[in-house]
């Protein structure tokens, strides 16, 4: 059976295997890197390490102007032909580099405290190779260039998190660690131009770049609510609780949103497969993959749930009260499945290209979750926190369902996906009621092995070889008479 025909489950997990390849070496990276930075590094520098992340992601996404996903979407409108593609990621560098420039003097004009100023301006310094690598790497999705992707992704991250944590040995303040992240990021632009032949490009035409910022602009808000409902609570948790209580909740939030980096890992393949597909089979096949992506969304959010406890333990130093940050992670897990049916829902609208309702979808839900951050970390504390990012996460994936039903008729699988849901929720149910006991910790590691196996099976289901079906033998006409080969 050729790779086109082969059902959509099997291709996704095939083809989105390199992609998780790639992020488990991310994570990998940084689970080298967080024991040896939070040893190095107090809570309070470590939280003026996130302001600078967090500043970096949020912007660059704004940065680009939705050029990424026009980019995607409209290599499939002419795929013969990817040259406007490459004149539209010289663009983004363009306008990205005007953004820089322009926010790095506010900062400078404003001159806010010292801490502060360093994190915007490391996280402001970002931007443009953020935005020109997303610009990069949309074009080697649509292209089906993995491998490339993989490269420039892995120089962004893990080859970042090396030559921060070599800076924080030599020297231990945030400043090193700023540095090495935007050297890394640097290269990592340098290289996602020459593999996408970016390079010396010149800018999309006028004509070129309004049909594209048409279609792009819209999906701003949409692609800074993947960072933002992940990241934006930081800011009034910083502003509530001081930089000591961010570092912790970061290290936290980190591990307990695996789930979601496996599933946007997912995405990276299931949306060319989606947009490459028949107009015939394309919905039908979109309806399938979902609920695939939920079922392991839901034991990988158990999972994740229930190991987090004895991890973070061992990972993370005692100062940074693993017992709270247990709870944290088990809870933020519970987004998982929420993000893995917020992005079937808007591939319907990214394809149809009605983006306009993700432009108050998501940027409603991240106002919510800032609301619900404000009101539920006095009394609740950081759990409190993650609470209301899972909540935020929920809402969206609801909405972006009902948008998503008025553009197209998609036979969504909703009894499995509601089953999920409450396969996360149990589990995380069970994380939090066990004491943290020798008792409690052989529990957590069992019902983690059971959601495992859960995990397992699912992925052996999808990559099974479908039977093929046995040739139909037609009887072979009789001889004539008289013929020469009868007998006698």
């Amino acid at each position: 059976m050729s790779e086109d025909r082969q059902p959509a489950g099997r291709r996704l997990l095939r083809q989105g295997s390199v992609y998780i390849l790639a992020n488990a070496l991310k994570i990998g990276g940084a689970a080298l890197a967080i024991p040896i930075a939070t040893r190095l590094l107090d809570p309070s520098d470590y939280g003026i390490i996130t302001l600078a992340t967090t500043v970096q992601l949020l912007l660059g996404t704004v940065a680009a102007l939705g050029l990424p996903e026009a980019i995607l979407r409209f290599f499939y409108d002419d795929r013969e032909d990817p040259s406007a593609a490459r004149g539209l990621i010289a663009s983004s560098a363009v306008v990205s580099l005007l953004v820089t420039v322009a926010l790095g003097g506010v900062v400078v004009i404003a001159a806010p405290s010292a801490d502060y100023a360093l994190a915007l301006l490391f996280g402001i310094a970002l931007v443009l190779p953020t935005a020109v690598l997303a610009s990069c790497r949309s074009l080697l999705r649509a292209e089906e260039r993995p491998a490339a992707f993989v490269a420039v992704s892995l120089i962004s991250t893990v080859g970042a998190q090396v030559l921060a944590v070599v800076g924080v040995i030599f020297i231990p303040v945030p400043t090193t660690y700023l540095i090495g992240v935007t050297v890394a990021m640097v290269i990592a632009m340098i290289a996602g131009l020459a593999m996408t032949r970016s390079i010396w490009v010149r800018p999309a035409s006028w004509s070129t770049l309004r049909a594209a910022l048409d279609y792009g602009l819209p999906t701003v808000p949409y692609a800074v609510s993947i960072f933002a409902l992940g990241f934006a609570d930081r800011f009034p948790i910083a502003a509530i609780e001081g930089t000591s209580a961010l570092g912790k909740y970061q290290v936290a939030f980190a591990f307990g949103f695996l789930g979601v980096v496996l599933v946007q890992s997912l995405e990276m393949a299931w949306v060319p497969i989606t947009f490459a597909s028949t107009e015939s089979e394309r919905w039908s096949s979109l309806a399938q993959v979902s609920g695939t992506v939920a079922r392991l969304a839901a034991f990988c959010s158990g999972f994740v749930a229930l190991v987090a406890l004895p991890v973070l333990t061992i990972v993370v130093p005692g100062s940074y009260d693993s017992d709270l940050l247990g709870e944290v992670a088990a809870i933020a897990s519970l987004g998982t499945v929420g993000w893995a049916i917020f992005l079937a829902r808007t591939q319907v609208l990214l394809w149809e290209k009605r983006t306009r309702p993700l432009a108050w979808i998501t940027p409603g839900m991240v106002v919510l979750n800032l609301a619900l951050v404000v009101a539920l970390l006095p009394p609740f504390g950081l759990p409190g926190a993650a609470a209301a990012t899972v909540l935020a996460v929920l809402a969206q994936a609801a909405l972006t369902g009902l948008a998503a039903n008025g553009v197209a008729t998609v036979h969504w699988h909703r009894g499995g996906e509601l089953l999920s849901y409450c396969i996360a929720a149990a589990c995380t149910a069970v994380a939090l009621l066990l004491p943290d006991t020798p008792l409690g910790t052989m529990i957590r590691l069992a019902v983690a092995a059971l959601a495992a196996s859960g995990f397992l099976r699912v992925l052996a289901s999808e990559l099974r070889p479908a039977r093929e079906p046995a040739p139909v033998r037609t009887p072979e006409p009789p001889l004539p008479e008289g013929s020469s080969l009868e007998l006698g």
